[in-house]
């Protein structure tokens, strides 16, 4: 019997599959006051052009987390950006309600879709790296240079800085490939109570699930 040969998918016509898909961007107001000087209205739009630089020009949806009592008024209002309301003091629910929302959203939106994380969050790393897992692109925005432990930049394929993405900018490094393993967490993932069985569940480890939905 004569082997068969199969050729490998050429790693741009990878890229354009991703590129053309949609991106969610899933961003954590915690630092939002990085963004305190840029002009608000523009934030949205920028963030649209910024991927568009970058050849992202799926559709883009963009989902906000935060504690509306500290958050200026007319800033939400500029923002143009429904923004899902959790106490600045409740911090794990936070946590909790944006890792729902990412995997509800993967339930409806398979691959190749792309996630735009808007955070400094070591949190979120375990989540992040069972996305890409599932083979989803991952991008990340972070609030400065050094901000994040190296264990959430692993799986970013583009990282920007907040306040070049907020303006439209470039990224500040783009990855070949992503760091694709678990020990790049540093050994042991970063569970978020509740979410990583359905993780686990969605990428076919032996698990109990757990019924966690996104709030508004």
């Amino acid at each position: 019997m004569t082997d068969e040969v199969v050729e490998a998918v050429p790693k741009s016509v990878m890229d354009d599959v991703y590129t053309r898909a949609k991106v969610s961007v899933w961003w954590d107001l915690e630092n939002w006051d990085v963004c305190k000087d840029l002009d608000p209205f523009k934030i949205k739009d920028n963030i649209c052009s910024a991927l568009a630089e970058m050849k992202y020009r799926g559709d883009v949806s963009i989902f906000c987390f935060g504690d509306t009592s500290i958050i200026p008024q007319d800033f939400q209002s500029a923002l143009g950006i429904p923004i899902n309301h959790v106490p600045a003091a409740n911090k794990s629910e936070k946590d909790l309600r944006i890792v729902a929302g990412m995997l509800d959203w993967s339930f409806d939106n398979p691959p190749p879709a792309n996630y735009l994380l808007i955070s400094d969050n070591v949190q979120f790393t375990y989540a992040v790296m069972r996305l890409l897992e599932m083979r989803y692109n991952i991008l990340l925005a972070i609030s400065h240079q050094n901000a994040p432990e190296r264990s959430l930049l692993g799986p970013a394929k583009i990282v920007w800085l907040c306040t070049s993405l907020f303006a439209g900018g470039s990224p500040i490094y783009i990855r070949e490939s992503p760091i694709y393993t678990r020990e790049f967490a540093g050994g042991s993932p970063i569970y978020i109570r509740g979410i990583s069985n359905k993780l686990d569940t969605a990428t076919g480890s032996d698990s109990e699930d757990s019924e966690v939905h996104a709030g508004n």
